[in-house]
């Protein structure tokens, strides 16, 4: 048995998928306006800093951050860490999605820096 037996359809050779629109508005990423950040994503660069942790074979471990408002901040590996778990941890989408825009900026982060030491999580 082939597949032709099965389908009841024709094949229009002047069907051109660029003239239909209809459906058009869901192939964007809703993410799109979520990363319009100036610099690299806080979540990105704190990985950075989390990847290199302090070990012999790493020369030059990576300890700054900088803000979308140009500003470098010092960031340690625990702090990190504990910043990485806090995003990790099951929340709600639109609260982990405030917390990541609040962290572009440096107020954001010196926030949550003052948060994660506060409430101990850094290690």
């Amino acid at each position: 048995m082939k597949i032709n037996e099965f389908v009841e359809a024709e094949f229009d050779p002047e069907y051109n998928p660029e003239f239909d629109r209809h459906g058009k508005e869901l192939d964007t990423d809703d993410g799109d306006d979520l990363t319009n950040f100036k610099q690299e994503a806080m979540q990105v660069q704190l990985m950075k800093i989390s990847d290199s942790a302090d070990d012999e074979n790493i020369k030059n471990p990576v300890r700054t951050v900088v803000t979308d408002d140009g500003k470098t901040h010092r960031v340690e590996h625990n702090e990190a860490e504990a910043l990485l778990r806090i995003l990790g941890a099951n929340i709600k989408p639109q609260v982990k999605i405030k917390i990541m825009k609040d962290m572009q900026t440096s107020k954001g982060l010196d926030t949550m820096l003052a948060f994660v030491h506060k409430n101990k999580y850094v290690k």
